[in-house]
């Protein structure tokens, strides 16, 4: 079998992702733009063409967002994974009955949408997997990195003018994130170089987090028109 490198070296990359996917591909996105020599190998073998993020603000701008009752509230899950105590907490209540609670919480009242979320035992899965301790010590582990080192890359990042220099795709949902955050588009504008395209997608119609499950149609035609653009 030949090589990662052998096969996908000098190919154009698109970089998509939903939730924490996302935010991996804007982390991915700035160092590429911003590599110096010797640095990020990938950056040297690939071309990246363009970004789509599903459903996030910038991590740093969704912190920042807390200072409001409403959105920490709504979001409290962020803090709350973030601390020493949440994986005996969740263990304790049960990390399938956390999963589904979860689930439940920030799925989209469109009911055609959440019926396509929770297809083919797909919520049974999320639930199996979070009865382990392991998968509960690793998402909190995640949000922890969340709360501490990613705050810090991303001021970084905006004080020295690090930002995206690819065309770039957003979408969000307008009943969820939207309705804490208003407008998702705008607050990735100072996170994109000006003069590269922004291209940004509020979904309504209640759907939720879900966008890839709950919006699929909407989620297709706007990725697949993006890439008729940049590729």
């Amino acid at each position: 079998m030949e090589s990662y490198d052998k096969v996908f070296s000098d190919r154009d990359v698109i970089l998509g992702g939903h939730d924490r996917g996302a935010r991996i591909c804007h982390r991915l996105a700035v160092d590429y733009a911003h590599a110096s020599e010797g640095e990020h190998a990938w950056s040297a073998k690939h071309k990246l063409r363009g970004l789509v993020m599903l459903d996030i603000a910038p991590t740093l701008v969704q912190w920042q967002a807390f200072s409001d009752p409403r959105a920490v509230t709504a979001y409290f899950h962020w803090p709350f994974l973030a601390s020493p105590l949440a994986a005996d907490m969740i263990e304790a209540y049960g990390g399938d009955k956390w999963t589904r609670s979860g689930l439940e919480r920030i799925t989209g009242s469109n009911p055609e949408g959440a019926a396509r979320a929770k297809a083919d035992r797909a919520w049974e899965v999320y639930e199996s997997v979070f009865r382990k301790r392991s998968t509960i010590e690793g998402s909190c582990s995640d949000y922890a990195s969340g709360a501490t080192a990613e705050p810090k890359m991303q001021e970084d990042d905006q004080k020295h003018g690090r930002r995206i220099e690819v065309p770039t795709l957003v979408m969000w949902s307008l009943a969820r994130l939207g309705k804490m955050m208003g407008d998702v588009g705008s607050s990735w504008k100072p996170w994109v170089k000006e003069g590269v395209p922004l291209k940004a997608v509020g979904c309504g119609d209640d759907v939720g987090h879900y966008l890839p499950e709950e919006a699929t149609d909407v989620v297709n035609r706007a990725i697949h028109g993006f890439l008729d653009q940049v590729i």
